[in-house]
């Protein structure tokens, strides 16, 4: 059977308001143990998803600007980086990762004036209440590419990816398979399912026919 690697997104999907959900650190120890490869592609920081890190094969950070893999981060675009946090040193509110800038949508303006007095070019999305700016080019789908090469699994794989939000339509749109677990109507035209349960009831329900089929062969 062709390698399945599965990529899901954290908040909303595999996480709740306390944290990871009860049962999806089993589930994805099992479909490792079928063979799948299995990473998480959030928005968050690589420190930020410390409770799941150990299950993973890799994940990807920072709307994808960092990737980790045995243990050890990497910058996609280290001198974009340095170019972010240098120009939005001096703005009081702001919270940076080791790529990316957390702003509040309050000090949006600012913060990309900052960046464009200073030539620096950014790429900017909604998440949540804030945005996140990121070196240019950046998205999930290039740090999972990225973070495949690095551990060195390459074509022919077949691609899932479960997503609740407009931060993850890279996946989809890469992805040979792609879930929804979210009432997001301008998201469905780009999924191939849709689940009827949400978030981590929806990852739960999709993952347990996906430990079927790897099960089947």
């Amino acid at each position: 059977m062709m390698q399945v690697v599965l990529l899901s997104d954290y908040d909303g999907t595999i996480s709740g308001e306390r944290g990871i959900c009860k049962g999806v650190i089993d589930r994805i120890e099992a479909l490792r143990g079928l063979g799948a490869k299995v990473i998480v592609a959030s928005a968050r920081t690589v420190s930020d998803m410390a409770d799941v890190l150990p299950a993973l094969d890799g994940a990807v950070a920072e709307n994808g600007a960092v990737i980790y893999a045995d243990g050890s981060k990497l910058i996609l675009d280290p001198e974009g980086a340095k170019a972010i946090r240098d120009s939005l040193s001096g703005i009081n509110g702001i919270l940076v990762g080791d790529a990316a800038a957390y702003v509040p949508l309050e000090i949006k303006g600012d913060a990309e004036q900052a960046l464009l007095k200073n030539g620096v070019v950014f790429s900017s999305e909604a998440v949540g209440n804030s945005v996140i700016l990121t070196p240019a080019n950046t998205d999930k789908a290039k740090g999972a590419i990225a973070l495949l090469e690095r551990l060195k699994v390459s074509r022919p794989y077949y691609l899932v990816s479960v997503g609740d939000d407009v931060n993850d339509l890279s996946l989809f749109k890469v992805s040979d398979f792609s879930v929804l677990v979210s009432e997001r109507d301008d998201l469905k035209s780009y999924v191939s399912l849709v689940t009827k349960r949400h978030g981590c009831l929806g990852f739960l329900d999709f993952t347990r026919s996906l430990l079927e089929v790897l099960s089947a062969h």
